[in-house]
């Protein structure tokens, strides 16, 4: 079995690339799509990020380190996470790129 595997995702969100960037970086909004989690990092390259929660009634805490990081644009981490086991980093890296692009919408009038 191949164990240099990539997935690629994307998706188009219609909203501010302002607010799409604070739901990735805010606590109190990864709070609200991370199962409750509770996310502490001061979001500079090279530190760890955290996370914390309850999991089907038990604790847990994830951890990772923030590998890019470029203020509205781009974050990329690491992800470790020991009570499922699975490793996601360095070499399986959680890669967040946001790329900010406005989109032009015509309407037609006659």
């Amino acid at each position: 079995m191949d164990k240099n595997l990539i997935a690629r995702a994307s998706v188009t969100i219609n909203a501010p690339s302002e607010r799409v960037w604070d739901a990735l970086v805010n606590p109190e909004a990864i709070k609200q799509y991370m199962f409750g989690t509770n996310v502490a990092s001061d979001w500079r390259e090279g530190s760890a990020i955290i996370w914390r929660g309850e999991w089907q009634g038990r604790p847990y805490q994830d951890e990772g380190v923030i590998l890019r990081f470029k203020p509205g644009r781009a974050l990329q981490y690491s992800h470790f996470s020991p009570p499922s086991g699975f490793l996601i980093g360095p070499k399986a890296i959680t890669p967040l790129p946001l790329s900010c692009q406005a989109r032009e919408i015509k309407s037609a009038s006659r």
